[in-house]
C-alpha cells in the first residue's frame, strides 16, 4: 500500500510539474552554438632604416592565435528580469609562431595546440520594450591550462562570448 501511494505521488508530481519554458528556450538557443576568436600579432620587418624611412620589407615575425569553441551545456537561474547563465564550452586553441622571411616557425617553440574547456558566466537582463542587456562574468573550471590570463583562455572566453552573441 505504501508503494502504491509513493508511486501515485511520483506520477502526479511528474504530470503536474513542467519545465520552465524560459530555461528551455535559452538552452535551445545556445547549446550547440559555435564561436571563434583570433588575432594576428605578426610584425613587419624592414631592412635598415635610412633618412627616407624604413627600408624594403624583408619579412615578419610574431604569432597568429585562434580559438574555436562550442557551447555544450547551459544552466539557467532566473531572478526577476535577469537570467543568470552558466555556459559550458569545449574547443581548440592554436598559436602559430612566424619567423623571417614570414614563414611558420617549426615546433616545438613555433606551434602550440591546447584543448579548451570552461564555464562562462553571464547575465541577460530583459526589460519590456528594450533590447536585452548582456553582462559578462568570469570563466571558471578551466581545462588544460588553469591560468585565466593565458592566451588560450583569453581567446576561449572571447570565442564563447561570440557563440552566445550569435544566439541573441
Amino acid at each position: 500500500m505504501k508503494r502504491f501511494f509513493a508511486l501515485a505521488f511520483l506520477m502526479l508530481a511528474t504530470f503536474t510539474s513542467s519545465a520552465d519554458p524560459t530555461t528551455d528556450n535559452l538552452k535551445a538557443r545556445f547549446i550547440g552554438r559555435t564561436g571563434t576568436a583570433s588575432e594576428d600579432r605578426r610584425v613587419d620587418e624592414h631592412a635598415a632604416r635610412s633618412i627616407l624611412g624604413p627600408g624594403p620589407k624583408t619579412g615578419c615575425h610574431g604569432d597568429t592565435l585562434s580559438a574555436g569553441v562550442t557551447i555544450t551545456n547551459i544552466e539557467v537561474s532566473i531572478q526577476e528580469n535577469v537570467a543568470i547563465i552558466k555556459a559550458t564550452y569545449n574547443g581548440k586553441y592554436t598559436r602559430q609562431g612566424w619567423i623571417t622571411p614570414c614563414v611558420q616557425s617549426p615546433p616545438p617553440n613555433g606551434h602550440e595546440d591546447r584543448n579548451l574547456s570552461g564555464v562562462l558566466t553571464f547575465n541577460l537582463k530583459q526589460i519590456p520594450f528594450k533590447n536585452v542587456e548582456v553582462s559578462w562574468g568570469d570563466v571558471s573550471s578551466l581545462g588544460e591550462v588553469n591560468d585565466p590570463g593565458h592566451d588560450s583562455n583569453v581567446f576561449a572566453k572571447q570565442a564563447a562570448q561570440n557563440a552566445i552573441l550569435s544566439g541573441l
